[in-house]
This record gives structure tokens, sequence and C-alpha cells, in this order.
């Protein structure tokens, strides 16, 4: 939610997540998460999830301690 505009936005199938090494990325893939991008240099994997579990990978993620983000779909910037 927008707090200024108090307008709700949708939330992503995707999940990202920081400070992901080579080692953690095979440990995640291992648990049975599905990559969606990775960037090695970043350290930042970005994990697809179905709608009906993002959430849920989510909390599990971050109740594990991990820098995990939700996707925010928001509208493009418009001209005016």
């Amino acid at each position: 939610q927008d707090k200024s505009s108090e307008r709700l936005f949708p939330v992503s199938h995707i999940l990202h997540v920081k400070g992901v090494d080579a080692e953690l990325r095979e440990q995640l893939k291992s648990q049975g998460m599905n990559e969606f991008y990775y960037h090695s240099r970043l350290k930042l994997i970005s994990l697809e999830a179905t709608p009906e579990t993002v959430v849920k990978q989510f909390q599990q993620l971050t109740a594990r301690g991990y820098d995990a983000r939700l996707e925010v779909l928001k509208d493009l910037p418009r001209s005016k």
C-alpha cells in the first residue's frame, strides 16, 4: 500500500533474497525453491513461487534470517 495515496498494489510471485553466495544458492535450490535469476557479484537471487505460496515462502525465508523482499508491481511513471 502506498501510504501517501492509499493505493494498493499487487505482489508478484517473485521473491528477491540478498546476500546469497553460491553455497546458499545451492542450498535453497535443494530445498525445492525455484531459481528465477541469480547474480553472483551482487549476491542476489530471485526465486519463483506460485501466487498461492509467495507470502508463505517469504515468511519462511525471513523467519530463517534471510534478507528477503517481495516484488511489488507498481504502475509505470506517466508523462503529463
